[in-house]
């Protein structure tokens, strides 16, 4: 937050303008959510919170911190249809699932328009609620998401070569997870978006769009499969790289997302009796704490 204070207060400032600079923390949220038991029923919404609040605030749901911003949708039931009506064959399962990262991607390039961008580098003036009139500028701060989600937003292969949204850690070198080496890696490998990515992926494109390349073939792969990335322009790129944003880094690590539910049972499960056996009033203070907090 104090560095995104102080880049937007060293921004160029426009004659005549005198308006105190403050910054709009957008957090992220997205979960894909099967609705019904039976049927496959589901919806998968996009969420904000704004890190301005305190997390003490925002987390409770009768505070209304959490804000609905789209739904996304799926590809239509009729895709194969359309498509042999268009090509005269059905599509492969290869090209399935890219058109499934083209329109999660078409989605985000609607929600990021040019209206949100003017609002990213100009700021927008907004009367506040201690009616101090400001300026405020809007600046993604995390992107929290199961892990099939993350591989989509950050133009992946689904437990490719290097699986990580975060890093280059090699799929192999995962059993080393802990290790002081391992440490390391995660810190000299760290996914850097730019220019370069860039082209590898437009030269991508080409070759599939102008040349009939197909989508998961051998050229397709020499480009881009050594750091695993996918023939999908990234809206998240295409946007911020401008202003210096690596978006790799938006991908926090969020374990209630990562962990399986039950996976998370049997892990609370076993905090509690550990709790029960240490004696004293743990358990008494869990129960506090998640009542008043």
């Amino acid at each position: 937050m104090n560095d995104a204070f102080a880049e937007v207060n060293a921004m160029p400032w426009e004659a005549g303008d005198d308006l105190e600079r403050v910054v709009a923390s957008l957090m992220m949220w997205s979960d894909s959510t099967h609705l019904t038991n039976f049927g496959d029923a589901s919806m998968w919404p996009f969420y904000l919170f704004f890190g301005n609040q305190s997390k003490y605030t925002r987390t409770k749901a009768t505070s209304t911190g959490c804000h609905h911003v789209a739904y996304i949708p799926k590809l239509p039931d009729d895709f194969q249809d359309i498509y042999i009506s268009i090509f005269g064959e059905a599509s492969s399962a290869d090209t399935y699932t890219h058109c499934k990262r083209e329109l999660i991607q078409a989605i985000w390039n609607l929600l990021l328009d040019e209206k949100f961008m003017h609002a990213y580098r100009y700021g927008i003036v907004v009367q506040c609620a201690d009616g101090i009139t400001r300026r405020v500028f809007p600046r993604f701060f995390s992107y929290s998401a199961d892990y099939p989600e993350k591989v989509l937003l950050s133009g992946l292969k689904f437990l490719g070569r290097c699986p990580c949204p975060r890093c280059l850690v090699k799929k192999v070198d995962i059993p080393k997870m802990g290790t002081a080496r391992d440490m390391g890696r995660r810190i000299t490998k760290v996914r850097v978006d730019d220019a370069k990515r860039q082209l590898r992926v437009r030269q991508a494109r080409v070759l599939i769009f102008k040349k009939g390349a197909p989508v998961n073939g051998q050229r397709v792969q020499a480009l881009l499969n050594e750091q695993s990335y996918v023939p999908s322009m990234n809206t998240f790129s295409e946007r911020l790289l401008e202003f210096g944003i690596n978006f790799f880094s938006l991908f926090v690590i969020d374990l209630l997302h990562e962990f399986e539910l039950g996976v998370w049972k049997a892990i609370f499960t076993h905090l509690l009796r550990i709790l029960f056996a240490a004696g004293g009033d743990g358990i008494q203070e869990l129960n506090k704490r998640y009542l008043y907090h």
